[in-house]
C-alpha cells in the first residue's frame, strides 16, 4: 500500500460525534505550571526484564485498546477487530503469553458495531469486559458487559440502558465479587448525556444505578473503589460559556451505594479544552488523572500531555503539562509505579514524517510529577499507546495499534519495555526509542475549575463528546 492510500484510509477513519454543552456555576482553583526537564537516562539495562514488540491482526483494521498482566505472568488484551468475527466491528479477546506470543483470541459481536476499552481478569481467573453493542440491546448503543472463562468462552452478557445512546467506559470487580460500570447514558438522567454508574451482582444482574449530571452533557470514565467502600469517579464536563465553551476535569466521590458525596471540577485557563484518559489512579495520599489538552487560540495541533494531583477531598495539589509547540501530543494511559511516580503512555507527531502520523510517547514522572525519562517508540506510519501498566518485573507493558508494522492497515500493537522504557529489537523490528534530553515549560497561571465535559474514546480517532452534571 502507498503513503497517499494509507493517508486515505486513516482520514476515513475519523468520526467526529458532535459537540454538547453544559452551563454550571463553579469556583476557579487557581495553579501555577513550572519548568519541567529531564534527567539524563542510563544505558544500562536492568537484567531478568522481558522486551519485546508484538503485532496482532488481520487484513483489516485492529486496535489494542486496554492491556493489563495477568496472574499467570501473560498478558490480557481487549479492543475492536474489523479483520474477524461477525459484523462491521468487534469485540477483540487475545490471552498473550508472558514472551508476546498469542494464546488465544475470541471476537464477541453481532452485525452491527460493537467496542470494547476496558478488560480485568476476575476472581475465578476469567476476564470482565465492558464496552457498548449496537448489535443487541434496546437502544441504538447500549452498555456492555461480557463475562467469560479463564479460556475466553463466554459465561453471560448483559446489556443496560434505553431508547437512547448508552456506554460503558470502565468496570471494575467489587469485594463482593459483583461489578462497578461507568459511563454516561442518554437514555435516562437530567438531560443530554448524563454520567452514568451502575452496580451489578457477580452475574451481571442490576442492583442499582445513578445518573450525575444535569441539562447539559457529562461522562465518567474511570470507577475505583475508595477505602470507606465508596466510589471515586473520574471524567468530563462542558461549561456552556461562549465563545470557547471550554471543557473540564470532573471528580466524584461517592458513598457505597452510589450517592454523591461531592463532586469538584478542574480547568486550565490557558488549556481550558482537557480530555481525561485512563483509569483515576489512587496513591498514598490522593489521586492520579492524566489526559490532554488543547491550548486557548491554537488549532487541533497544538495539544499536549496533563497530569493532576489531587489529595482525598479533591483539592488540586499540582499539575504539570507535557509536551512541545505546534504539536500534537496526547496522554491515554496512566498508571501507578512502585516508587510513588507514574507512568504515561500515548502518543505524538513531534519526530513522525508529517502531522498525521504518530509515535508511541512513554512519559516517567516521579512523585511530583517531575520527568524521569520519556521514550519515543514507532515507525513510519501512526503509532499510538491507549494504555499502559507496570509489570511484575518492574518494566512496563504498553498496548495499542500501529499502522507501521503488522498485516494489516491498523494493527493491535503490544510492546514490553524493561524499567527504563527500552526494549530488545531486531533487523526486522527496528523501531524509534529516542531518549528525549529536554522538555517544554509548562504553561503558567493555569487555573483550573469550570465544570465541562467532553469525551473522546479513541477508536481508530473516534471521539464521543459529553458532559458532566
Amino acid at each position: 500500500m502507498s503513503d497517499g492510500e494509507k493517508k486515505m484510509k486513516k482520514e476515513a477513519m475519523v468520526i467526529t460525534i458532535v459537540s454538547i454543552f453544559l452551563l454550571i456555576s463553579i469556583a476557579v482553583s487557581p495553579i501555577m505550571g513550572e519548568k519541567v526537564l529531564l534527567n539524563q537516562d542510563s544505558l544500562i539495562l536492568p537484567i531478568g526484564q522481558e522486551t519485546w514488540a508484538k503485532t496482532y491482526g488481520g487484513a483489516q483494521d485492529d486496535v489494542g485498546i486496554d492491556v493489563k498482566q495477568t496472574r499467570d505472568g501473560g498478558y490480557i488484551t481487549v479492543g475492536i477487530t474489523y479483520s474477524y468475527g461477525h459484523g462491521k466491528k468487534d469485540v477483540w479477546l487475545l490471552k498473550i503469553d508472558k514472551d508476546g506470543n498469542e494464546t488465544w483470541n475470541k471476537t464477541f459481536g453481532g452485525e452491527e458495531d460493537d467496542w470494547s476499552g476496558c478488560v480485568q481478569q476476575t476472581n475465578d481467573g476469567g476476564y470482565i469486559i465492558a464496552g457498548f453493542t449496537e448489535s443487541y440491546g434496546a437502544g441504538w448503543a447500549d452498555c456492555w458487559l461480557i463475562k467469560t472463562d479463564a479460556n475466553g468462552n463466554e459465561l453471560w452478557n448483559k446489556t443496560f440502558g434505553g431508547v437512547g445512546d448508552d456506554y460503558f467506559y470502565l468496570v471494575k470487580q467489587t469485594s463482593d465479587n459483583g461489578y462497578i460500570a461507568a459511563g454516561f447514558t442518554k437514555s435516562f438522567g437530567s438531560g443530554g448525556f448524563d454520567g452514568w454508574l451502575i452496580k451489578t451482582d457477580d452475574q451481571g444482574n442490576e442492583l442499582w444505578n445513578r445518573t450525575f449530571g444535569g441539562m447539559g452533557d457529562e461522562m465518567l470514565k474511570s470507577v475505583d473503589k475508595t477505602p470507606d467502600g465508596g466510589y471515586i469517579l473520574s471524567g468530563e464536563t462542558t461549561l456552556l460559556v461562549p465563545p470557547e465553551y471550554p471543557q473540564a476535569v470532573w471528580l466524584i466521590k461517592t458513598d457505597s451505594n452510589g450517592i454523591e458525596e461531592w463532586n469538584k471540577t478542574y480547568l486550565d485557563t490557558e488549556f481550558p479544552f482537557l480530555r481525561v484518559e485512563g483509569e483515576i489512579q489512587q496513591i498514598s495520599d490522593g489521586y492520579l488523572i492524566a489526559g490532554y489538552g488543547r491550548q486557548y487560540g491554537s488549532d487541533t495541533e497544538d495539544i499536549d500531555v496533563f497530569l493532576l494531583k489531587t489529595d482525598f477531598n479533591g483539592e488540586m495539589q499540582w499539575n504539570k503539562i507535557f509536551g512541545w509547540a505546534n504539536s500534537y501530543d496526547i496522554g491515554w494511559g496512566i498508571h501507578k509505579t512502585t516508587d510513588g511516580g507514574c507512568i504515561i503512555a500515548g502518543g505524538t507527531n513531534k519526530y513522525s514524517i508529517d502531522t498525521w502520523n504518530r509515535n508511541v510517547w512513554l512519559i516517567k514522572t516521579n512523585k511530583y510529577g517531575g520527568t524521569q525519562w520519556t521514550r519515543i517508540i514507532g515507525g513510519s506510519y501512526d503509532d499510538y499507546a491507549l494504555s499502559v501498566q507496570q509489570t511484575n518485573d518492574g518494566g512496563y507493558i504498553v498496548g495499542g495499534a500501529t499502522m507501521s508494522y503488522g498485516n494489516g492497515i491498523y494493527d493491535v500493537w503490544l510492546v514490553k519495555t524493561n524499567s527504563r522504557g527500552r526494549y530488545s529489537y531486531n533487523s526486522q523490528d527496528l523501531l524509534i526509542n529516542h531518549q528525549i534530553n529536554s522538555m517544554p515549560q509548562n504553561q503558567q497561571n493555569n487555573k483550573l475549575g469550570y465544570q465541562q465535559n467532553i469525551q473522546y474514546l479513541q477508536d481508530l480517532a473516534m471521539g464521543y463528546q459529553m458532559t458532566n452534571r
